[in-house]
């Protein structure tokens, strides 16, 4: 191989591992944002649960609170967790929203906030 071909070999698996870097951090931030989404919907749905069976937003559901977050490893003083309606008499639908206001910003290019999850049950908790 003459010394021009192997220069021009060497500029061309840079280009071509440059950019099959840029793609894999990129698509690992990607996951980590989707990985987080996961995490923020299921963490919903814990929460939905345990204040269905304290009737609503209550002492003992604020009490367990940050065990459930901290399960799917969410930082409870980032989250922002709200019931609706306050207090559920039996049988009534009780809305949970998980707000977890985080950016993963992917290499500058875009910022991909994490969506706020709602999730739904009915209490089972009878005043």
């Amino acid at each position: 191989m003459k010394r021009k071909a192997r220069g021009q070999a060497l500029v061309e698996w840079a280009l071509v591992l440059a950019l099959v870097v840029v793609l894999v951090i990129g698509g690992a931030q990607l996951l980590y944002g989707l990985y987080l989404t996961r995490n923020v919907r299921a963490a919903a749905e814990d929460a939905v649960n345990a204040a269905a069976v304290c009737g609503g937003d209550t002492p003992e559901f604020r009490q367990a609170l940050p065990e459930i977050l901290e399960t799917y490893r969410l930082d409870p003083a980032l989250a922002v967790v709200t019931v609706e309606p306050p207090q559920g008499s039996y049988l009534e639908p009780l809305t949970v929203r998980v707000e977890y206001p985080v950016v993963v910003k992917v290499y500058g290019l875009f910022d991909l906030a994490i969506p706020a999850q709602e999730a739904r049950a009915l209490s089972q908790k009878d005043w």
